[in-house]
């Protein structure tokens, strides 16, 4: 039976060994920690199953508004963005570029303070998706669960029962990696082993898309990590790297 892959926080820093203590005492708190420069995050979101990310406060203010931006653009998760500038113009720059929580990186913050704050974006999430439920809207992409009816850019999009639970899954937590065993499993209740799952999804992936990309050679939407699995991606900038 496949191992489940351990939730962790990426800790993206252009300095790396200034946020070592950070990421050991995130790992208190029931967290792995992963860093990574700025270059990077994209690359270890894919080969980690990452609960948040936390960017360092060793960013320049507009860097750091341009990585927000960009983290944005191509995912949802908890974004907690750490500053030494606390000043009003830095922090506003951070949080207009996408970060849910911008905190002051003095002598006085703690591992605590970082990890209370991603709890708190994911109780938001939460209860956002518990009041909204029957509909998952990720990107140009609009689920109604309750109906099993899917929208593309507002064209209705025929599907089958499978493909219709494996679009459902990845939808709902796009930036997150998905292996064919956990798909086979939360949308049929069957575990299969690694190389069986891998077979089947395989063939659905390759319908939706058909029916979901503009080009399905070089798919933009629902990508490929090899040797993971597949991971929903938010319309992005230039050809995903990830093939």
């Amino acid at each position: 039976m496949a191992t489940e892959p351990i939730h962790c926080v990426i800790i993206v820093d252009p300095i790396p060994e200034r946020v070592i203590p950070l990421a050991e005492n995130v790992s208190r708190y029931g967290y792995a920690a992963d860093i990574c420069r700025p270059d990077d995050w994209l690359v270890r979101l894919t080969y980690a199953d990452a609960s948040a990310i936390v960017v360092g406060p060793n960013m320049r203010s507009l860097d750091l508004w341009a990585f927000c931006k960009e983290v944005r653009q191509q995912s949802d998760l908890p974004l907690v963005a750490l500053t030494a500038d606390s000043s009003p113009d830095h922090v506003a720059l951070a949080l207009e570029g996408g970060a849910d929580v911008c905190l002051g990186a003095d002598s006085a913050l703690s591992a605590r303070q970082v990890v209370a704050g991603i709890r708190a974006v994911e109780r938001r999430i939460k209860s956002n998706h518990q009041r909204r439920s029957d509909v998952i809207e990720a990107g140009p992409l609009r689920v109604d669960l309750a109906r099993k009816d899917v929208t593309l850019h507002g064209r209705r999009v025929q599907l089958t029962p499978t493909e219709f639970g494996i679009l459902s899954v990845l939808a709902q937590q796009p930036g997150r990696v998905f292996s064919g065993v956990e798909l086979l499993r939360q949308v049929h209740g069957y575990e299969a082993e690694s190389g069986e799952a891998q077979d089947i999804v395989k063939v659905h992936i390759s319908r939706l898309r058909q029916k979901l990309e503009e080009d399905p050679q070089s798919p933009r939407r629902i990508v490929n990590v090899r040797g993971q699995g597949y991971i929903y991606m938010f319309e992005r900038r230039g050809e995903p790297t990830l093939q």
